[in-house]
Formats: structure tokens, C-alpha cells, sequence
């Protein structure tokens, strides 16, 4: 294996936990907040990205993509059912949602350059938690990481 699977494992854990801090709403005054939006999602996305190239290494593999869709091409049938398993999802509509979502790390770093941006975030978060358990059940398989939900 070129890179250690539970190092990359712990990387994307401290980006979705710097995604979810980013997520606290900080009040600013009376009947304002602040909410970091963008680093939110660009950290989530990255999480993702991580998560995935963890299961990727633990299967021997190697990717060196940022585009979701793409890496999730390089995981094991298995790994891919699982996964898909675990969002509850048929095939056509996980394809459809990856798809929407599949350069989000990249297009929402320069988010200023677009006129618009859509995003299920909702869906994103969620892939980055399953991820996380399918990734950290094949780095330990012992262990019952749902428990831990």
C-alpha cells in the first residue's frame, strides 16, 4: 500500500470535523449569525474524496483524482453496494446525486468565479459520513464502527 489507509482515514475525519465547525452558527448580534458556508462544503467535499481514496488503498488500488465520481468508479463492486446499501439508494439515483456533486471540492474553492452554485448538501454530508463507516470498517474489521454513529 503507497499510502498508510488509516492515516488518510484520520485526514478525512479532521476535514469533516473542520466542515461541521464551519457549520456552527456564531451569533453576531441581534437576529444575525455567521455560518461558514463554503469552507463547509469544500471540507466535506474533501472528506469525501479522502474517505474514498482510503477504501481505494485498502482494496490496493491508487487514484489520484478529485472528481468523486471517478474515484467511486475505482472502488470494489463490493464497496460501491455497500456503500449504496448504507444511503438506502437505488443505483440510478446515487449516480444522479454523485454526479451533481462530483466536482464540488474543486467548482466551491472558487466559488466567486460562478454566477450560481446548487448543491444538495444534505447528500453530501451524508456520503461523507457512510464513507467514513465503510472506510473505517475495511481499515477495522473487528471493530463495529455503526456503534459509534
Amino acid at each position: 500500500m503507497p499510502y498508510d489507509p488509516q492515516k488518510i482515514i484520520n485526514t478525512a475525519t479532521s476535514f469533516s470535523l473542520a466542515a461541521d465547525r464551519a457549520l456552527e452558527k456564531r451569533p453576531l448580534g441581534p437576529g444575525q449569525f455567521q455560518m461558514l458556508l463554503v469552507p463547509a462544503v469544500v471540507s466535506t467535499a474533501f472528506a469525501v474524496e479522502l474517505y474514498f481514496k482510503a477504501i481505494i488503498t485498502l482494496e490496493n488500488g491508487n487514484a489520484r483524482e478529485h472528481d468523486l465520481s471517478v474515484l467511486f468508479k475505482h472502488l470494489s463492486a463490493q464497496s460501491q453496494t455497500n456503500l449504496l446499501d448504507r444511503l438506502q439508494l437505488d443505483q440510478e439515483t446515487f449516480q444522479q446525486k454523485l454526479s451533481a456533486i462530483s466536482g464540488v471540492f474543486v467548482e466551491w474553492r472558487y466559488i466567486f468565479e460562478q454566477h450560481s452554485a446548487n448543491l444538495d448538501l444534505s447528500f453530501l454530508t451524508k456520503l461523507a459520513r457512510e464513507s467514513k463507516q465503510v472506510a473505517e470498517t475495511m481499515a477495522n474489521p473487528s471493530v463495529n464502527t455503526d456503534a459509534a454513529r
